[in-house]
């Protein structure tokens, strides 16, 4: 593994974990990017964005969703599913699986990890059992 990489795991789980002094520092790059629209290293993604969902709110979490819609790098779209969901607010985790069923929000070929990655969170478990259960003709019928 890189160090670049170990760097990144390390600060998402630093997040994780409440460290507020990287939480701090990763959403004030949120913000600069969300505002000023400044660069952020690849490597550096995953932590500012999920800092973005962890330390932010409402506004951050659907900032993140339109820029999710708007995005055409695949590897992009499959990070941001992956720290959408991370969010601690249960009712912005509702409306990401609602949106999985919606292929103008979310492609169908990621409605999947949506439910998977929704599921992993503990928030998240009955969450998704439910939105199966609820939607079981639509995906199994």
């Amino acid at each position: 593994m890189t160090s670049r990489k170990l760097r990144s795991l390390s600060l998402v789980e630093a997040i994780y974990f409440g460290d507020k002094e990287v939480l701090a520092e990763c959403k004030k790059l949120y913000d600069s990017w969300k505002n000023d629209g400044t660069w952020i290293a690849p490597n550096l993604r995953e932590s500012v964005y999920t800092a973005g969902i962890i330390g932010g709110g409402s506004e951050e979490w659907q900032y993140l969703l339109d820029y999710l819609q708007n995005s055409t790098i695949p590897s992009e779209k499959s990070l941001l599913v992956d720290v959408l969901s991370e969010s601690p607010n249960t009712e912005q985790l509702k409306q990401f699986l609602e949106y999985s069923l919606d292929s103008t929000k979310i492609d169908p070929q990621d409605k999947y990890k949506v439910i998977t990655r929704v599921a992993n969170r503990p928030s998240g478990h009955h969450l998704a059992r439910n939105f199966l259960f609820h939607n079981w003709k639509t995906f199994f019928g």
